[in-house]
Formats: C-alpha cells, sequence, structure tokens
C-alpha cells in the first residue's frame, strides 16, 4: 500500500501565503487529484521540464493530467547546470506567450534543482507572477530547491539573479528516485546532512542508518521518505520565519557548507561535482574551520565526516580549481555583506549553528591548507 509520509499546509504568515507540501508514494501519479484539491485544476497546465526527465515522465505526466481533463503542454530545455540561464527563461517565457498562457494557468517545474529554480524564476515573473506547482524528481530537489521560494539563474554567479517566489503546491514522489543513477541520488544527502547539522535527532539517525541508505531500494523506500519529510518540515519552519533571508540567524543557516561549495562549483565550470557533493566538501570545509576556530569540538566534525563518507559523498576536493579561482568565487557570494570579508555558517554543535564573519585573508590561508592538504 502507498505510504504518505507528509501531507500538510505551511504558512508564511509576513507573506498572507501558504503552500500545501506533500511527501508520498504515488505522489505523481495523484498529480491531477492535488492540483484539482488546490483548484489548480480549471487552467492549463504548462509542464516545465528537462530533455532527462521528460524522456522517463514527461508522456507519463501528460497522459495522467489529460486523462484529468487537464490541458497540458511539456516545455523542455536541455539538460545540465550549464542551461541554467537567462537564455533558457526567455525561450520559456517566449513558448507560453505564444501559446497566450494566462493568470489562471499553472506552471509546473518537473526535475531536479535546476529545472526547479529556472522554473520557478519564469513563473515568478511571466504576466508579473502565475501559480506555481514543484515537482522534483531528485532527492536533492525534494529535501532543498523545491521548499522555500528561492528561484533564479546563474548570471553573474550561482543563483545570482533571481527572486523569492513560493510555489501553490509542492508534490516529492519518492518512487521516482528508482530511476536515478546511484551519484545523483546519492548528491541528495548533502543537502540531508546540512539538515542533520541543524537537528541532532536528524544526526543520530543518519549515523545509525547511513550504510542502508547509501543506495534507495524498495527495504529502505520508507526509511528514505520518512527523512525527506523530515527534511521539509525542519526547511519549511525555517522559510516560515524568515522567507526572504533578512534575519541575521535564522535562513542563513541554510547556507551551511555552501560557501566553499558554490564556489567549487563555480570554479570548476559546473562539471566537476554535483551540488550536493560541493556541500559535503563544503561543510567538511565548514567543520574544520569551526574547529581551528575553537569554535567546535573535533569530535562533531569527525561525526559529520563520518557520515558523509559512509553515504558515498567527498569530503575532499579533488579537482582542476586553483586556490585564486576558489577565493574570486567566495568574495563574490551573494550573502557576503562587509567588503573583505566572508561570512560563514559555522557549527558549534549538532542542532547549534552561526553566522561568523571572517576576514578574506584567513580565508584564504584556511582555503589553501583544505584544498592541498
Amino acid at each position: 500500500m502507498a505510504e504518505t509520509f507528509l501531507d500538510t499546509k505551511i504558512a508564511i504568515p509576513t507573506l498572507d501565503h501558504e503552500f500545501r507540501a506533500v511527501v508520498a508514494e504515488g505522489g505523481l501519479s495523484n498529480l491531477p487529484q492535488y492540483l484539482d484539491d488546490e483548484g489548480l485544476a480549471e487552467g492549463r497546465a504548462f509542464v516545465l521540464t528537462d530533455s532527462q526527465v521528460n524522456s522517463i515522465y514527461g508522456d507519463g505526466v501528460a497522459h495522467t493530467l489529460e486523462a484529468a481533463g487537464i490541458e497540458n503542454t511539456v516545455l523542455e530545455m536541455d539538460a545540465g547546470e550549464e542551461h541554467k540561464t537567462l537564455l533558457q527563461v526567455a525561450d520559456f517565457i517566449d513558448s507560453l506567450s505564444a501559446q497566450n498562457a494566462s493568470q489562471h494557468d499553472v506552471v509546473i517545474a518537473l526535475g531536479g534543482g535546476v529545472v526547479g529554480d529556472l522554473g520557478g524564476f519564469v513563473a515568478s515573473i511571466y504576466n508579473r507572477g502565475v501559480p506555481l506547482v514543484q515537482v522534483p524528481t531528485t532527492l536533492l530537489a525534494m529535501v532543498d530547491s523545491s521548499i522555500g521560494g528561492k528561484t533564479g539563474v546563474d548570471h553573474g554567479g550561482k543563483n545570482k539573479t533571481g527572486t523569492f517566489y513560493q510555489p501553490e503546491l509542492v508534490v516529492a514522489d519518492p518512487e521516482v528516485l528508482h530511476s536515478l543513477s546511484p551519484r545523483v541520488y546519492t548528491e541528495g544527502f548533502g543537502e540531508i546532512v546540512k539538515y542533520a547539522m541543524l537537528d541532532a535527532q536528524l544526526m543520530s539517525r543518519l549515523e545509525h542508518s547511513a550504510p542502508r541508505l547509501r543506495e534507495f531500494s524498495y527495504h529502505n523506500a520508507s526509511l528514505v521518505g520518512r527523512i525527506i519529510a523530515r527534511s521539509v518540515q525542519q526547511k519549511s519552519k525555517i522559510i516560515a520565519d524568515d522567507p526572504h533571508e533578512q534575519a541575521p540567524d535564522s535562513r542563513v543557516l541554510l547556507n551551511y557548507g555552501h560557501t566553499l561549495g558554490h564556489a567549487l562549483e563555480a570554479a570548476g565550470g559546473y562539471t566537476e561535482l554535483l551540488h550536493g557533493e560541493a556541500v559535503a566538501i563544503g561543510m567538511t570545509f565548514a567543520a574544520q574551520l569551526a574547529v581551528d576556530l575553537e569554535l567546535l569540538d573535533p569530535e562533531v566534525s569527525y561525526q559529520q565526516e563520518y557520515v558523509l563518507q559512509k553515504l558515498g559523498l567527498p569530503t575532499q576536493y579533488e579537482g582542476s580549481a586553483t586556490v585564486d579561482s576558489v577565493m574570486a568565487h567566495i568574495e563574490k557570494d551573494k550573502k557576503n555583506d562587509i567588503p573583505g570579508i566572508t561570512r560563514f555558517v559555522l557549527p558549534k554543535a549538532a542542532g547549534k549553528m552561526i553566522v561568523q564573519h571572517i576576514d578574506n585573508e584567513t580565508v584564504h590561508q584556511a582555503v589553501s591548507h583544505f584544498l592541498e592538504a
């Protein structure tokens, strides 16, 4: 029997907005019902996806919507981070405009983080905003990019151009994880370990279950579903308190591991590391930095590294990027608010994070030591 791990309304009081988050086996098949429940089935559905996801799920989603009487069109982009551009945004908007899509229609972002971020950006600016539904198809997108309302493209830097735009509905179906390659499945745990560093109970569960979780199978599907639900709940609570990342110690904490992680992705031309892999390396660096600054017990750093490695994630960078190229991207990080200073999220314990401002000379030395170790 199909299991529902989460089905809840998430309210964002400061925006006077709420959205429904569903984590359920068979969620993709039940998409028309969820749309109807939320009053989103009366207009047309424009399914924005990429070539890889479309080849697996495009026809099935289109037929499911059509069988429920929902007129739909599938719009495809090339797969890959290198296509997360303003040019692709313009291409989608041209297609929507050519079909006279209106504010009564809905944009469904079907895919991983690239499609979710870019599709959300399209929905936020077309006709000054049309209803958005996120249907993530990777583990990473289920626990992270589909939740929170951050949209954007890599123009001027990683996710440098974008908006905050909340969806009306998020539907995560763990059954689609069967179609992922082992590497793409595994990278999702980079973000999940981040949540575990904000949630000591989740860290304990991951430490105990890491060997079982390394590969997705029928036998661990329920455990993975519960971990996805826990991650969604945790991120949603933080988002509800700080939807636009304005509080000094709330939503910004979700950037743990991302300062170095984003820099490594960019310096490697977005071809060496998947996002979750880069975050795993970034968290390893941040924990070591916290130990060096005497903020963190080394045992917590060892625990995090153990969990990451048992899940099959890298903890050391082995690419071609130089220290100087990595630092150039760190200095352009959009979280920085003081010239010559980098703002890092650092752990003090599992379940406790702080924001620390560190001068770039110190950062350069730490990055150099870490990358050349």
